[in-house]
This record gives C-alpha cells, sequence and structure tokens, in this order.
C-alpha cells in the first residue's frame, strides 16, 4: 500500500491520526482536536460552518482506521519499536547502576577496611600509624572512584535525556519511516545506539573503579609497615601472563611438531575440545581435554588416506560439529564424542556457521564461484545459495572466508571486509572493513564486536560502526595466541597456540 503524508497525517495537529473521527462536511481530524464546546455545537475551521455534535460524538473514520492498523502493526515498525524498547532496558539498567553505584564504591572498599581493622585489632596500638596510612590509600582510591563516576554521570544524563525524548516515536511512527532508505538509516541509527549502550553496560562496572581492582593480603608478622599487609591495584584494563594460571595441555606436548592443523574451541567452562592431524601416521583426532582433571579427558580418531587433509571444528550448545575433506563430510557429535548426526558433502566447504535453525555451510570454486549450502539442524540439504541476481534468499558477498550470526543478523567476513545482513529479510545492511589481523572473538546480540588485534596484542571492542570503544592489552605472552571470553565479557582465557598453554 502506497500512502502519502497527508492521508495519515490530521490536517489539524499535522501528527499520525489518534482515534480519526469524521465531520459532517467530509473532513477527518484526531477526536482530541475537535475544539472544546459546552453546546452541542462546534465551529469547522476547515469548511467554516457550525456542526451540530450528534448525541453518540462524531463517527470514526473505520477505514482509516484499519489503514492506521495495517500501518502500525507493519514488520519494519515493529522490529524498530522493538529495537527501541530493548534500548529502552539497557538504559534503565545502565542509569540504575549509576544510581547504585555511589554506594557501590563505597561497600566494596567498606569491606576491604573491615578487613583491614580485623587484623589491625591485633596490635591496634602498635600499628594505629601504619594502619591509617592504609586506609588512606582505600580512600583515595574510593576518591577517585566517586570523582570519576561522577563525570560519567553527567555523559550519561546527556544520553539519557536523548532517550527520553525517542522514547514514545514509534507509537505515532514518521511516516518516512515506511521508506526503505529510511528504515534502514534508522535501523543503523538505533542499533549503533544498542551497540553503545550495551558496551557502557557490560564495562561500567570495572569503569566505577576506575579499572583497577583493590586488594588487602594480610601479612601479620613483626611490626614493620607491612605487619598489616599490603595495599594494591591490580589493573582489569591488562591481561598479564603472570597473572593468570597456566596449564599445559599435556597429550599434545608429546611430539607436538608431528601434530598439524590445530583447532581449539571451549567446550565450557571446564572443558576444551581440540583437532589436529597426526601427520606421521595419516590419522585426526578430536580431544576433549578437562582442565581441571586430565584423568577425564576423551579422545577419538580416523584415519585418512592420502597428504592433503583438511578439517574444521566449531562449538554450538554443547555440540561439536566437525568437517573433514577425506571424505567431504559433515558429522556431529555430544560432549562425550558419540557421533549423533553425520552427512556426505558433494564438494568442500571453506567455512560453516551453526544457528539455533540452521547449518550453513560455505564453498568456492573457479567453477561454480562462491555457493552457501543451507541444512536444518538434523543435517537435511534445504537449499542453495548463490551470489546473483536470482537469489532472494540471501545477502551474500562475492567470497566467505569466516561467518558469524547473532540474533538479529549475520555477519559474513572476507579477508578485508564484514557484510552484515538481516535474518529477518536475507538484506544486507552495511558492509565495512576489518582488516585480517583482527581475529573475532565474539559478536554480542547488542552488535558488540571483541576481537582480538593480533598485531598490537590488545582485546578490542568495536561497536555497530566498528569504532574502537576499549582496549584490553594483552601482555607476557607468545605471539601466536587464541582468546575466548564469557557472555558478560568479564571473563577472558587465552590460549598460547605455540606452546599449547591454557591460562585462564
Amino acid at each position: 500500500m502506497i500512502l502519502s503524508d497527508d492521508s495519515i497525517l490530521c490536517p489539524e495537529c499535522h501528527k499520525i491520526f489518534t482515534d480519526p473521527i469524521m465531520l459532517p462536511c467530509g473532513e477527518t481530524i484526531c477526536s482530541k482536536c475537535t475544539p472544546k464546546v459546552y453546546t452541542d455545537k462546534i465551529f469547522c475551521s476547515f469548511c467554516h460552518t457550525i456542526h451540530k455534535i450528534p448525541e453518540n460524538g462524531f463517527p470514526n473514520n473505520k477505514n482509516l482506521l484499519k489503514t492506521l492498523n495495517s500501518i502500525v502493526n507493519d514488520d519494519k515498525i515493529q522490529e524498530l519499536r522493538l529495537l527501541k524498547k530493548k534500548i529502552e532496558v539497557d538504559f534503565e539498567e545502565v542509569k540504575t547502576k549509576l544510581e547504585n553505584s555511589d554506594a557501590k564504591i563505597s561497600d566494596y572498599c567498606q569491606h576491604v577496611i573491615n578487613k583491614i581493622d580485623l587484623a589491625a585489632e591485633l596490635n591496634i596500638y602498635e600499628i594505629n600509624k601504619i594502619r591509617n596510612e592504609m586506609i588512606k590509600q582505600v580512600l583515595e582510591y574510593q576518591s577517585t572512584c566517586l570523582a570519576k563516576i561522577e563525570r560519567y554521570k553527567d555523559k550519561f544524563d546527556i544520553f539519557y535525556t536523548e532517550n527520553e525524548k525517542s522514547k514514545n516515536s514509534f507509537e505515532s511512527p514518521d511516516p518516512k519511516l515506511f521508506d526503505h532508505d529510511n528504515y534502514l538509516n534508522e535501523l543503523k541509527r538505533l542499533e549503533l545506539i544498542r551497540s553503545n549502550i550495551f558496551f557502557e553496560k557490560s564495562r561500567l562496572d570495572n569503569y566505577i573503579f576506575d579499572e583497577k581492582e583493590i586488594k588487602y593480603e594480610s601479612k601479620l608478622t613483626s611490626i614493620d609497615p607491612d605487619i598489616l599487609g599490603r595495599i594494591s591495584l591490580k589493573y582489569k584494563k591488562h591481561i598479564k601472563c603472570s597473572n593468570l594460571i597456566k596449564k599445559p595441555l599435556l597429550n599434545l606436548e608429546d611430539n607436538k611438531n608431528e601434530k598439524s592443523n590445530l583447532n581449539v574451541e571451549k567446550l565450557n567452562d571446564q572443558k576444551l575440545v581440540i583437532s589436529y592431524n597426526y601427520t606421521e601416521f595419516r590419522t585426526f583426532f578430536i580431544e576433549i581435554h578437562d582442565l581441571n582433571d586430565k584423568e577425564k579427558n576423551q579422545q577419538i580418531h580416523f584415519h585418512y588416506e592420502y597428504g592433503y587433509f583438511k578439517s574444521v571444528i566449531k562449538v554450538f550448545n554443547s555440540l561439536i560439529y566437525v568437517f573433514t575433506n577425506q571424505p567431504y563430510q559433515f558429522q556431529i557429535f555430544d560432549s562425550d564424542l558419540n557421533e549423533i548426526e553425520s552427512t556426505l558433502l558433494p564438494n568442500s566447504i571453506d567455512c560453516f556457521l551453526i544457528t539455533d535453525i540452521y547449518v550453513l555451510m560455505y564453498g568456492s570454486s573457479p567453477s561454480k564461484g562462491g555457493v552457501l549450502n543451507v541444512y536444518d539442524k538434523n543435517l537435511n540439504y534445504l537449499l542453495s545459495v548463490k551470489n546473483n541476481d536470482l537469489n532472494s534468499f540471501v545477502y551474500i558477498p562475492e567470497t566467505i572466508s569466516e561467518m558469524y550470526a547473532n540474533e538479529n543478523f549475520y555477519f559474513f567476513r572476507d579477508t578485508e571486509k564484514i557484510s552484515i545482513v538481516s535474518r529477518r529479510n536475507g538484506k544486507l545492511i552495511k558492509a565495512m572493513k576489518l582488516f585480517n589481523f583482527y581475529q573475532i572473538i565474539k559478536i554480542t546480540n547488542e552488535n558488540l564486536l571483541i576481537v582480538f588485534d593480533t598485531i598490537d596484542k590488545n582485546i578490542c571492542f568495536m561497536d555497530f560502526d566498528l569504532k574502537v570503544k576499549a582496549k584490553k592489552f594483552v601482555i607476557g605472552f607468545d605471539e601466536k595466541l587464541k582468546v575466548f571470553v564469557n557472555d558478560d565479557l568479564n571473563k577472558f582465557q587465552v590460549l598460547d597456540m605455540n606452546n599449547i598453554h591454557f591460562y585462564s
């Protein structure tokens, strides 16, 4: 349905109609726009005559109401309205965190002070001077945190005020949003806001404590400056090798130079899935390593016939998905390495993506170009998508090296670009440059990208425009690393791929 602005705007208030009524002269206005009168007559400013008000009031314009209802329920408007509500929820969470941050900082620091007091009571008269100096350090830290959060509150108040202004903007949506380009611009604007506010929400706990962790270490010995222990600040912006616990993956340490095509994925917080080729014996291994008890490690292996062997492995919802090229086979294993699904493929694939509904497999060849094959979760083939004019299922770029997804978008990556595609309608939202030295660690549902800069050795937090919002520096590790992060973005783990050590 093609609508002009005039057809859905009240001529009196110039906004989208609310409860439209028809006047006897044929004009339609909002019911709230009728003049307030104390008789049964009104003067019409459109036809310049007197209209008598019926006993039950002027009738509704039912045809226009149907049109307005179809507009309000339009998929694009519903999508934007839902996105706006999610942003408002995130704003409220950040606002609540800010409102409680003073007490949280004070309680946190008071807890440290209480521990100091408990130790000080043993020799309170002799060590009172030292105690006061230590508490001064804590209070100075507290003062720094409180001053910093006050500055942040001023910044947040601006964001919150702007959000409140547009809070109800989609109850009576701007007619321009029905134009695809305007809708797309608004969608990108809101997704950018959402990624930024989620970034603020995810980092706030660290930020309010000045990106540091105050720590009290008890040391009850003789009367000296360290009798009660020490106050130290651990910088949470740094991930230092010396601050993490190292766990060698012992099975891979032996004859590691004979192992190739190493893949490592996290099965859960306690277990890793590792695959590799034992080239001398032409054997492919899949192992589950228990980080707490190596006696619980599990292993399966397969033999292959000739030299070049390729494998790709991923984990999704505690299931292990494996592609191998001898033969072209795709398998699904449970967390105990029991095979639960398997299918032979007609061709090799370059990468694959697991979602809650589909398994997407991408492969390319000089003769056929790039093809995206779509399977259901039981590996039943559904359809193939090519990058040509006949493709109406989902946009795919010319080449794909990696694929990712969150609840709203697919992220297709080639060597220097990432394309963001709507999962709802398959349309391209935008494509941006992302250099291949950025290793994608995670993409949140709020479109925050966490990537590892393999050159500068830091972890970057990027918003929906790939603007770097913050960095964490990775210090003291070897060159070749793989980084993992939990869903709350507050716990990072590092795998040293050269020495095959896991740090957590």
